[in-house]
């Protein structure tokens, strides 16, 4: 099947599987909330007035901002594309429409507070963490004095990664001992390979992928362990997933200063962490090597970091979902509305409101 034709058919797929999510929805048993999770954009526009027939409100776990992910860090598009503008909208409707937006840091939470005018109750903080089971502890590998610095970096070469600025401190410490591996590929893939081919360096590795049951095997053979360097502002306002999988192996992580990170290290002399100014190589190789005369984190502090990764900051309110409507009375009993509202000093909504509610409760709570 041509590409084009199999993305069309993917999409008409994906089209049909609506209406059979509708009818499974609203025939569900009864719930106290409904969970759309990450990518959920027009999941959670079509589910609110069905959610709100069936008084449950929404928790979308929207993780991060496609529009930033999309536009301001990828650049994949101007501002002022059409698609950029679309994607900035649909996002926005979703965060409205759920009830509780879930984020991974407070630094993002804050951001979309800013960007689509949410309250603050309106958004919830839950780190992503890592899969301990995956990830267990592990001590750090034997390493005599001579033996070169193993440093790995994992992930996909997006711009909040900051790849270049690894194989420039790979080239500022090419007579080190220091050995650097790459595993991965992605958006910046081709500029790294001609950062590599105008210089190359032979204390640099490149695997273009490892799956991701292999990931441990390699971890347990690094040294030290790179996060993200990127200087763009979303690569200040995330903790990668990778970086739980680091600390909970034990392994020693250099990774970018920046007010998401913080939220999990508060101190500059957090155990095993290393923070330096997003896009400094030479501040990494120094970092590499102040880590490399200590390279272990002990299972205890592992343990904590997940902890903090698992614990909500607070408590997420989830409140009673609201149903707008209009309401058309006759004349006279507008006059009686009236009336009895000035009496109880109370708004002509809250009557008809409280009216509505006693009815359903009449109805088992069934329109």
């Amino acid at each position: 099947m041509a590409p084009c034709a199999a993305r069309l058919a993917r999409g008409l797929r994906w089209l049909m599987a609506y209406p059979k999510l509708i009818v499974r929805y609203i025939t569900a048993p009864r719930h106290d909330a409904v969970l759309v999770p990450y990518m959920g954009h027009l999941d959670v526009l079509l589910l609110k007035p069905l959610a709100r027939l069936r008084g449950a409100p929404i928790v979308w776990d929207a993780f991060l901002s496609l529009w930033d992910t999309v536009v301001l860090d990828r650049r994949m598009v101007g501002e002022r594309h059409f698609l950029a503008r679309a994607l900035r909208w649909l996002e926005g409707r979703a965060c409205h429409a759920a009830d509780i937006v879930v984020l991974d840091t407070e630094a993002h939470a804050g951001f979309f507070r800013e960007t689509y005018s949410l309250s603050p109750g309106k958004t919830a903080v839950v780190f992503v963490g890592a899969e301990a089971d995956r990830f267990p502890w592990q001590a750090a590998r034997p390493r005599n004095p001579d033996t070169p610095v193993r440093v790995l970096f994992y992930g996909q070469f997006a711009p909040l990664h900051g790849v270049p600025t690894i194989v420039e401190a790979a080239r500022l410490a090419r007579n080190k001992p220091i050995d650097w591996v790459l595993i991965g590929g992605g958006q910046e893939e081709e500029r790294v390979r001609r950062m590599l081919k105008s210089q190359p360096s032979s204390r640099l590795t490149w695997i273009p992928w490892v799956p991701y049951d292999h990931l441990i095997d390699e971890l347990a053979r690094a040294d030290v362990c790179l996060g993200i360097f990127g200087d763009s502002a979303k690569a200040g306002r995330v903790i990668p997933n990778k970086v739980f999988q680091i600390l909970s192996t034990g392994r020693p992580l250099v990774t970018r200063d920046s007010p998401a990170i913080r939220e999990l290290a508060p101190n500059d002399n957090t155990p095993g962490i290393e923070l330096i100014p997003p896009a400094d190589p030479e501040a990494l190789v120094a970092a590499v090597e102040r880590l490399a005369r200590d390279c272990s984190i002990s299972p205890r502090q592992a343990y904590r970091y997940l902890q903090q990764a698992q614990r909500l900051k607070k408590p997420v309110p989830v409140g009673e979902a609201k149903l707008a409507f209009t309401v058309k009375l006759p004349r006279s009993l507008i006059r009686r509305v009236r009336l009895y509202a000035s009496v109880k000093r109370i708004s002509i909504s809250d009557v008809v409101s409280r009216a509505l509610v006693a009815l359903l409760l009449r109805g088992g709570g069934r329109g």
